[in-house]
């Protein structure tokens, strides 16, 4: 029988000069209808960010019912928006990124709040062990506290363990705080402090819209000095990237990308502000796949580069679009060639 990989079993540096398994992890990918871009971007990116921690909020709170998620109708064509607890929202998040680091041999460290030992899956053949006994968690009940600090500050302790090889191989570490709420031991901006000066990029994936706690975490990024993203579900990133750039599909495989903390600027900025004519075909490329500086530059030959947009697309699967619930295409070259758009 394969054994579980437990943290305390395995010391991280036992992974450091391991590498992905390329081939299977893109055609997992793919099997999701990502996009040749967003896959390759995404595998490249695990050469930067070696190693990834999800802290995983299952106190009782989270089996509060106002989550959401995309669900495909029988035939696949089209899908519904339904309702679902904060927990079954966030389990299919988690059993997404327990496998992709299983098929992909990437290091990750899940952590449950207060279900059992942290886990590790990734650069060691277990038999998908560690994969499923994450899945078993995952289709388990929510209960218990939020101790956000105890398990924040467990990190950083193991982050400034790797920190000079990390920072001797230009490497970083991500971490991925799943939660719906504020901590119940302590003050969180504390904890993350300990983080500071320290190689991490952090993502807090937040699982609910209760206004009190999405202020309590904007006021947390507010006062800090971190590498911070704060996501909101797939419909509420995707309402908040329609209010700026209306001709990107903001679909699920670029959701997931983000929670996994594959660090792309142009990524993050998508939900603050219009991007403009560099940034949009950096983002064409990084989705639809081929060098960048083939894409003609929209400033020179507005008409070159949609039309190479196009054909690049026409190569690509579409993809489930969470504002019209149908397979689309990931750019509306429409809507980017349109009146008001950045390379009008």
């Amino acid at each position: 029988m394969a054994t579980l990989v437990t943290a305390e079993a395995t010391p991280v540096h036992a992974y450091s000069q391991s590498s992905p398994n390329f081939e299977r992890g893109c055609q997992f990918l793919q099997s999701q209808r990502w996009p040749t871009g967003l896959t390759g971007a995404v595998m490249k990116n695990m050469a930067h960010t070696c190693f990834r921690v999800f802290i995983i909020d299952d106190s009782g709170s989270m089996g509060a019912a106002d989550g959401t998620r995309l669900v495909q109708t029988s035939r696949g064509l089209h899908a519904k928006k339904i309702g679902c607890t904060r927990w079954s929202e966030l389990a299919e998040a988690v059993k997404f990124h327990a496998e992709f680091a299983y098929q992909a041999q990437s290091l990750c460290e899940f952590r449950l709040l207060n279900a059992g030992n942290p886990v590790r899956i990734g650069n060691v053949e277990d038999g998908g062990a560690s994969r499923n006994y994450i899945m078993q968690l995952m289709n388990g009940s929510p209960g218990g506290v939020t101790p956000l600090c105890k398990h924040i500050l467990q990190v950083a302790n193991l982050i400034r363990t790797m920190e000079t090889d990390l920072r001797a191989q230009n490497q970083m570490v991500s971490l991925t705080i799943f939660t719906d709420g504020e901590a119940s031991d302590g003050n969180v901006a504390h904890a993350l402090k300990q983080l500071y000066n320290l190689p991490v990029r952090i993502i807090i994936r937040l699982c609910t819209d209760q206004e009190s706690i999405v202020n309590y975490w904007n006021d947390v990024d507010a006062n800090l000095e971190l590498h911070l993203d704060i996501l909101d579900d797939l419909f509420g990133e995707n309402d908040e990237v329609r209010k700026h750039n209306k001709w990107l599909n903001y679909a699920e495989p670029l959701h997931r990308c983000r929670e996994w903390g594959s660090h792309f600027k142009e990524f993050d900025i998508l939900d603050e502000a219009k991007l403009n004519m560099d940034q949009v075909r950096t983002v064409c490329a990084l989705i639809l796949g081929g060098d960048k500086n083939a894409y003609p530059h929209p400033a020179a030959d507005k008409a070159g580069f949609l039309n190479y947009v196009k054909r690049q697309q026409g190569t690509q699967p579409t993809v489930m679009n969470p504002k019209t619930k149908t397979l689309s295409p990931w750019i509306d070259t429409g809507k980017l060639g349109g009146g008001g758009c950045t390379i009008c």
